[in-house]
This record gives structure tokens, sequence and C-alpha cells, in this order.
């Protein structure tokens, strides 16, 4: 199992990567299935990162900056939900994916810049092991709570 930091990384990975294919597809179907992909990922990966990683960074400092970084996890479902909710093909959708694409890219880039140091100086280094294996089983987990309700979506993700 990879350590915390490299298990964050390379969902952080993907992330991208989903983002930049729903933002250059304009079929319906190829968009509406990396957006199923991406919000199921992310869902699942937030459940697993606020457990395994700013559970334990927090227990070990009162950090304003992992504070204010966890509490950007619910702006972004926020909006996450509000695209779940709008018209992909309106321009109401990608004026919101937009937003979200920016803010989710800053959010991440966050993370991987200022959270994991202040991490790695305040999280043994012990726990990275364990704490890795914890993320990839309670993402895993998650991600069957945070399928999309619409069965139509579910579909897609299963073909």
């Amino acid at each position: 199992m990879p350590d915390l930091y490299t298990a964050i990384r390379d969902d952080h990975d993907e992330h991208r990567a989903l983002l930049s294919s729903i933002a250059d597809t304009w079929e319906d179907p190829a968009r509406r299935k990396a957006w199923v992909r991406f919000y199921t990922e992310v869902k699942s990966h937030t459940v697993a990162e606020e457990e395994a990683l700013y559970s334990r960074l927090l227990a070990a400092t009162e950090d304003s900056t992992a504070r204010e970084t966890a509490r950007e996890h619910e702006a972004l479902d926020a909006l996450m939900e509000e695209l779940n909710g709008t018209e992909m093909n309106s321009l109401a959708w990608a004026t919101k994916f937009k937003k979200l694409q920016e803010d989710y890219l800053h959010h991440i880039e966050a993370e991987e810049h200022d959270i994991f140091p202040r991490a790695r100086r305040e999280i043994p280094a012990g726990e990275i092991g364990v704490a890795g294996d914890q993320f990839v089983q309670r993402k895993a987990e998650a991600r069957r709570l945070a399928m999309p309700a619409r069965r139509g979506d579910l579909e897609e993700l299963e073909d």
C-alpha cells in the first residue's frame, strides 16, 4: 500500500486529468461519464482524506491553515451538488464547472504544497503507512455511498 501522501497525490493526479477531460469534452455521454467518475472519486477521496490526514493533523496542532483547507471541502462539495442539479449542456453548468475547476485545483495545490509539509512535521513518520492504508480502505468504503442518485449516471459509470 502507498503511504498517505502518495495515495492522496495519486488521487489528485487522477482528479486533474478528469477535470481536464470534462473541460475538453462537449459530447454529453463522454462528459457525463467523466463527471460521474470525478464526482464519485472526489466525494470518496474527501471522506478518506478527512479521516486519514486532517484528523491526525488537527489532533496534533491548532494550525489555522489546515483547518481552513479542511473547511474548503464543504464549499467544493456544495458546488458539486449544484452541478449535479444543473443541466450539463447549459451555460450555467459550464460557468459553475469552471469555478469548481479553479477552486479544486487551488485546493489540491494548497494541500500538496502547504498541508503536506505541515503534516510531515506533526504526524509521526511511523503513522504514515498506517494512515495510507486507512485512506485507501476508507475511500473504497465511501465510494459506494458517493455514487450519484440518478440511475442513468450509475449505468453509465458501470459501462
